[in-house]
């Protein structure tokens, strides 16, 4: 998965998605962990912009409101 940072709010309904342990705290009734930091959506989550989070492949239309981070030091 590689990491994004969202440039604007957005809702997502399915798919899965890497997050930190406090965002996953945030949304736990709609996430289902799969493996290690990585979760299932199981019903919409919404994300504030200029949040972190990683993805397998987003849909263009999704990419289009993520910003791709290149190295760590940007994900900070």
């Amino acid at each position: 998965m590689k990491n994004y940072r969202t440039r604007i709010a957005i809702t997502m309904s399915s798919g899965r998605v890497g997050l930190t342990d406090d965002q996953v705290r945030r949304r736990a009734a709609s996430l289902r962990r799969v493996k290690g930091n990585t979760y299932k959506i199981i019903s919409p989550v919404q994300f504030k912009a200029g949040e972190i989070i990683s993805l397998p492949t987003p849909s263009k239309e999704l990419l289009a409101h993520l910003e791709p981070l290149e190295s760590a030091e940007e994900e900070q």
